[in-house]
């Protein structure tokens, strides 16, 4: 790595989840000058008409959308980086092109990787030679980069909390259970489980998260009428981190069902702890030095092992509060601040 001595960044990056504002607040509160570039991938940030246009065949469309991102990129660092500016890349991607990191060869170029790199083209996982330090999401993706690209600048770097955000504070736990995400196969089929079993034991439920189209009410009526349990306790909007923490804080125990793709620690995970809230979790996760998963929260193999936890948990007030109280003094060290005064320290 370079002496240089660091005076600020600009970070580029999706702002899923708000993630990217908060390593950009985060950097900030360190006492650098940060610059934020979004990255817009086209499918996501196009209009309906192109949209339609490339779904025709019009590949071109992309390709004129992605030159000019990549070509807006450049033009913004130039103008604001000298040769003592990081670049610090988030999540990594298909749309900055092999030409714009070769362009940036004098900069000082950081990769946070938010998925596991095999999931990326061949074309992109061959950029990772062009940055100086790579910090990956999965564990196991160290190996697979050593092995395969023969580089040794890759560091295992979980995405943590943001403690602005997910923080304990004293309230009444009114929701007995709570679960906020996305909808996948396993998640509805958990969760329509758990929801036949709250409604027959008269407990409180809350699902949050945009699982059904609910524009015309057909689809809602249908809906209703193929999963009336599910159907009762489902909040169907997406929620801002904010109301996210605001509902894990008023929870008993609050679910946490990962996704079976990624095998490291979830950044859900840690946000759940960071607000002193016990929590349940499916067993396909690991550490990997991070939290101890035997005593920081609970973990449920299978439906039925996580309606007989829920069962016992949801009665044993004190067994629920020893062990979110463990797992919220053992997260405190996966905070953003703390994970990103590491890659400050690593410059």
């Amino acid at each position: 790595m370079r002496n240089n001595v660091c005076r600020d960044f600009i970070i580029i990056g999706p702002n899923y989840y708000n993630y990217a504002y908060s390593t950009v607040r985060t950097i900030k509160n360190m006492g650098y000058s940060v610059s934020f570039f979004e990255e817009k991938e086209f499918y996501n940030h196009c209009s309906y008409l192109q949209r339609k246009f490339y779904k025709f065949g019009l590949q071109f469309i992309k390709d004129k959308w992605d030159k000019r991102w990549n070509d807006d990129l450049l033009t913004f660092i130039r103008k604001n980086a000298d040769e003592n500016t990081v670049l610090l890349f988030l999540a990594g991607g298909e749309l900055i092109s092999t030409n714009t990191l070769l362009e940036l060869s004098k900069y000082r170029k950081i990769l946070m990787l938010w998925d596991s790199i095999r999931r990326f083209s061949i074309g992109a996982q061959k950029q990772l030679g062009l940055y100086d330090k790579v910090y990956v999401f999965e564990y196991d993706d160290i190996s697979y980069i050593k092995d395969t690209f023969d580089m040794n600048n890759i560091s295992y770097l979980p995405l943590g909390y943001d403690e602005n955000i997910y923080f304990a504070r004293q309230e009444e736990r009114r929701i007995d259970m709570a679960f906020v995400g996305a909808v996948t196969p396993d998640r509805f089929r958990i969760l329509e489980h758990v929801a036949k079993y709250a409604i027959t034991h008269h407990l409180h439920l809350v699902v949050v998260g945009k699982w059904f189209n609910d524009k015309w009410p057909w689809m809602v009526w249908k809906f209703k009428r193929k999963h009336p349990e599910l159907y009762s306790c489902l909040i169907n909007h997406n929620v801002p981190p904010e109301e996210t923490a605001h509902i894990y804080r008023h929870s008993k125990i609050v679910l946490n069902i990962n996704n079976s793709v990624h095998k490291s620690i979830s950044p859900r995970t840690f946000e759940i702890l960071a607000t002193r809230t016990f929590q349940l979790m499916n067993k396909g996760q690991e550490s990997n030095g991070t939290l101890n998963l035997d005593s920081d929260l609970v973990m449920f193999e299978n439906d039925a092992d996580l309606l007989q936890k829920i069962r016992y948990f949801i009665s044993n007030e004190k067994e629920r509060i020893r062990i979110m109280e463990k797992g919220h003094m053992d997260v405190q060290k996966f905070s953003l601040s703390n994970l990103l005064q590491r890659v400050v320290h690593e410059l």
